[in-house]
């Protein structure tokens, strides 16, 4: 799953991933999920891993357990 903001920017988001919009399987599809405002939990900047934000991140291991642990 891909998640952005807007449906529009949902396809910039897959193509971190995908190396071309002609190679986006033709099941993908666009769900929406609306949220009130005060259900979002915002994580800040500084709560992160030193290095986060590179690519690819030095800390890649702890990056995904924020991830993982965020969903949860």
């Amino acid at each position: 799953m891909y998640y952005a903001t807007s449906a529009p920017l949902a396809p910039l988001e897959m193509g971190s991933y995908i190396p071309s919009p002609r190679v986006v399987p033709r099941d993908y599809m666009l769900g929406v999920f609306e949220l009130e405002t005060d259900d979002i939990e915002r994580i800040e900047a500084s709560s992160l891993p030193e290095g986060w934000g590179q690519y690819p991140p030095p800390t890649r291991r702890k990056t995904q357990a924020t991830g993982t642990h965020f969903c949860k």
